[in-house]
């Protein structure tokens, strides 16, 4: 194939998968739309997990293994995204993803099979990220006409991020004004079914971005087997309280079967000419300083998920709709910071390195001032500014370490390296550290509770008893939130040292490839 033209470049910034008479100015705009709505797709949301465990009658963590089961099924699709782009029809592929949305979230309102749940919410994740690739790379030249991920990423996580936080605002409204979590999918449908309405008409029939390419030499058992480790990980981590850890059977089970799963998938990918993740991915330079980073995220992330919420219910007594409100401090940090990863990166041209440790900063401040307002006389309002640092900090990592992957991963190996990230990223990484810090948590809290109960004089305490055993559980929470956050700030700290200790600048240029090289590299790839 030729290399591309001025010409040509300029013709794919006209964004031709729109018909002609869509004026320029809106196919832009109209491509950022659907992302927005890909984005707010899904059967199960997690910010409505109390209501909808309780009128499925269902366990919190049977909602939330649904929830991060269709985000492993997002992260399973990153190997293989331009083989589904070569392969399939925009227009296809956005209308098929709409009406898996649409399924889905009619499916996950009346069927109370929790198997059958996690299973759908992981085909919709993979279409959700399948409709908001095709979107992403139809308008990416619009963005930068060199394909630079310094200009790319801060435009993307701009709306992912912002949409994860509004997909909970909206669904804490739903339930507020309107009583039901299932306000929130038939909204979300009536969404979707605009959207196939306006692809139908706007987008222009049998085209595709390259040349076809077939599925072939494509690992469908390698995806299943590290698709049944992470569930098995979710499974432990999201029921390890329930069950008592491993005491249980049903754990113990697990364990050996994501083992198992997971041996199999190493086996495959060492034996077979085209792996779903080539085992070399892991020995890219500086990949295992960056995995190590999203751990660290992702345990800074599960105390603003996990431990916050019980700042803001069990202590602050704040109400579900007040609790909702207040995520608009984290948008506004998220904005800043997706502006100043761009200001940084692309025009400053700052070294990752110093984005990386101004993001953890950023988090570790916030968890640092949560420390500081664990107490019954906080109020809300307090929040606002760690809130703010939370959202922040959040932007400039998840633009920083994706930026610092594409300049330290060749091509070839870049999203097989986005999927292993992403195992930690969007698929265990935040329960598996939720899990750990909530036993922490209680483990603090029981050894707290023994020690202050064994200054009292229960002589002295007469019929107060039952009164002085509840301001003791309280105080020893207290105690326990506190111990949480020192310890999670202690590992914001090591982790800037960290950062600070290594080089992220890399070797490569943090930019996708022209489209007729593209097609050379897939094509390549998928003849062997």
């Amino acid at each position: 194939m030729p290399h591309e033209t001025p010409e040509q470049i300029a013709y794919a910034r006209r964004i031709m998968a729109c018909k002609d008479f869509v004026p320029l100015w809106l196919r832009f705009t109209l491509f950022a739309l659907l992302i927005v709505v890909f984005q707010f797709t899904g059967g199960v949301y997690m910010a409505a997990v109390v209501h909808m465990a309780g009128s499925m009658s269902w366990v919190n963590s049977d909602v939330m293994m649904a929830g991060y089961t269709g985000l492993v099924g997002m992260t399973m699709l990153f190997p293989v995204q331009f083989r589904v782009l070569f392969r399939f029809e925009n227009r296809t592929v956005l209308m098929v993803s709409l009406t898996v949305g649409i399924l889905a979230a009619i499916i996950c309102m009346y069927c109370q099979n929790i198997v059958i749940v996690c299973i759908v919410n992981y085909i919709a994740g993979v279409f959700k990220m399948a409709g908001t690739f095709f979107c992403i790379t139809n308008i990416q030249l619009r963005i930068s006409a060199t394909r630079d991920m310094a200009y790319f990423y801060p435009f993307l996580y701009t709306i992912i991020l912002t949409c994860i936080q509004l997909t909970g605002i909206c669904t804490g409204y739903c339930v507020w004004y309107f009583g039901d979590w299932q306000s929130m999918h038939l909204m979300v449908v009536a969404l979707l079914a605009v959207a196939m309405l306006v692809v139908h008409i706007t987008m222009r029939r049998h085209y595709r971005m390259g040349p076809f390419i077939p599925f072939y030499a494509l690992d469908y058992l390698g995806c299943l087997l590290w698709s049944g480790f992470l569930i098995c990980a979710l499974f432990i981590f999201l029921y390890g309280d329930q069950y008592e850890w491993w005491t249980s059977k049903y754990i113990w089970q697990a364990t050996w079967l994501g083992f198992a799963f997971l041996a199999l998938a190493i086996w495959r990918a060492a034996t077979i000419r085209h792996p779903f993740i080539d085992l070399r991915t892991f020995v890219q330079k500086n990949f295992v300083n960056i995995s190590i980073l999203f751990v660290s995220y992702c345990m800074m992330n599960a105390v603003a998920n996990d431990v916050q919420i019980f700042l803001t219910d069990r202590v602050m007594g704040a109400d579900f709709l007040h609790t909702t409100n207040v995520n608009w401090w984290t948008i506004a940090g998220i904005l800043c910071g997706t502006a100043s990863s761009f200001v940084m990166l692309a025009k400053r041209h700052w070294r990752p390195k110093w984005v990386a440790t101004l993001g953890f900063a950023s988090f570790t401040a916030y968890v640092v001032m949560l420390y500081f307002l664990v107490d019954p006389t906080t109020e809300l309002w307090m929040l606002r500014l760690p809130l703010w640092l939370r959202g922040y900090g959040n932007a400039l990592l998840y633009v920083v370490l994706a930026y610092a992957l594409a300049r330290n991963v060749p091509f070839l190996f870049y999203f097989q390296a986005l999927c292993a990230v992403g195992f930690i990223r969007t698929g265990v990484g935040t329960p598996v550290c939720s899990g750990i810090l909530e036993h922490f948590l209680h483990q603090e809290q029981s050894r707290s509770f023994m020690e202050l109960a064994s200054n009292l004089n229960l002589d002295a305490i007469g019929h107060n008893l039952a009164t002085m055993t509840g301001a003791l559980h309280q105080q020893s929470f207290l105690v326990a939130m506190k111990e949480t956050y020192g310890l999670v700030a202690l590992i914001g700290v090591a982790t800037i040292a960290l950062v600070l200790a290594s080089d992220y600048r890399g070797t490569y240029k943090a930019v996708y490839p022209k489209l007729p090289e593209l097609w050379r590299i897939v094509k390549k790839r998928a003849a062997g």
